[in-house]
């Protein structure tokens, strides 16, 4: 292999100029690193000599759980947002999609702005977890997946107070990426946060109970204010 590369190198030298030489032996190098990147796989002997190979591979997906629901989904919109101070749970699926046995996957997710990590996540095949504040990255390790094994992790993560948040609503991504064996697969996961309007806090919807409540409350101030001018008009009299 290397004696053909050298003998193509020199007949390449001799009839070409070094800027051109220089970007063919750079296309060629290149094509080769890709190459033997995307050849990740697991060998061992086997008995009487040889060796057998196995494909290696990873899948990570991103949920987030859906206001007032058990229901996690992709993404939200601001259909159903989020508001100062709620805590959102995220849903990170990994598996071993590869032929043989992952001792050791890494993954990390990144929160974005607005969010605090809160907790989580949990569980006796995950080590080192841990989250640094400063590039807002949740850290941990899944042990021992075994080929075509699925495992869900979830963590809980929180929005900033209402003096944090920008005026107006706005919507963020969380990013997660996992990687085994040389193998990396990410996900994303998108949700919404309702803020501050032109100074003036949003508030969460409410019910038509609460509506109800708030328009009895309202009619009983009334009829007690007429009542005390009634009895105010009688005293004068």
């Amino acid at each position: 292999m290397f004696l053909i590369f050298y003998f193509w190198f020199f007949v390449l030298k001799k009839f070409m100029n070094k800027k051109l030489l220089a970007t063919i032996l750079g296309l060629v190098m290149l094509a080769g690193s890709v190459g033997k990147a995307s050849a990740q796989e697991y060998c061992e002997s086997i008995y009487g000599g040889g060796q057998v190979c196995y494909e290696g591979d990873v899948m990570v997906d991103k949920m987030v759980g859906k206001p007032g629901t058990s229901e996690y989904v992709d993404n939200l919109d601001l259909s159903n947002a989020f508001y100062a101070n709620s805590e959102i749970i995220f849903k990170i699926t990994v598996r071993n999609t590869g032929e043989y046995k992952i001792d050791r996957m890494y993954v990390r997710d990144t929160l974005p702005s607005y969010l605090t990590y809160v907790s989580g996540p949990e569980g006796d095949d995950l080590e080192n977890i841990s989250y640094d504040s400063g590039s807002r990255v949740l850290y941990f390790e899944v042990v021992d997946l075994e080929e075509d094994e699925t495992r869900d992790f979830y963590f809980k993560a929180k929005v900033v107070s209402e003096s944090d948040l920008p005026e107006g609503s706005i919507c963020v991504v969380n990013h997660v990426k996992a990687e085994a064996n040389g193998k990396i697969d990410e996900a994303t996961s998108q949700i919404c946060i309702k803020a501050k309007v032109l100074g003036v806090t949003v508030m969460p919807p409410t019910g038509a109970n609460d509506g109800l409540v708030i328009l009895m409350e309202a009619l009983g101030m009334v009829a007690l204010g007429g009542l005390t001018l009634r009895v105010a008009k009688k005293a004068d009299s």
